[in-house]
């Protein structure tokens, strides 16, 4: 009768594992890669959807090529949206996951990436 006992706690604790490393696979399929980024850039466009998303075009300086790009990014309230002003430099920190449109998380003015850009063009 032991044997029996430990050969049915045996299948039982092999099920178990099973079941739950196909559930582990299964949730990690699912879930997204979070990124986020800290920057400065000069806001050179602001806009409105018809849904009232609120958008930021930022010119960013572009490490890799050496010069600038632009990017659009998601400001999550319009009150926050009213603030932020055309042509001012600021320094931001967004999150994107997967192919979402970045998602501004914390931004405060940089005056100083104003002088540096304009510097430069």
């Amino acid at each position: 009768m032991t044997k029996r006992n430990v050969l049915l706690a045996l299948v039982i604790l092999t099920l178990m594992f099973i079941s739950f490393e196909w559930i582990g696979f299964t949730n990690f399929k699912e879930k997204t890669m979070h990124h986020s980024t800290t920057t400065s850039g000069l806001v050179i466009n602001k806009e409105v959807d018809e849904n009232f998303n609120y958008y930021v075009y930022l010119n960013i300086l572009d490490e890799k090529n050496g010069g600038t790009k632009e990017i659009k990014i998601v400001v999550p309230s319009e009150n926050l949206w009213n603030l932020i002003e055309l042509e001012r430099a600021y320094f931001v920190v967004y999150q994107w996951s997967n192919n979402e449109t970045p998602r501004l998380e914390q931004i405060e003015i940089n005056d100083e990436f104003k002088e540096t850009y304009m510097k430069d063009k």
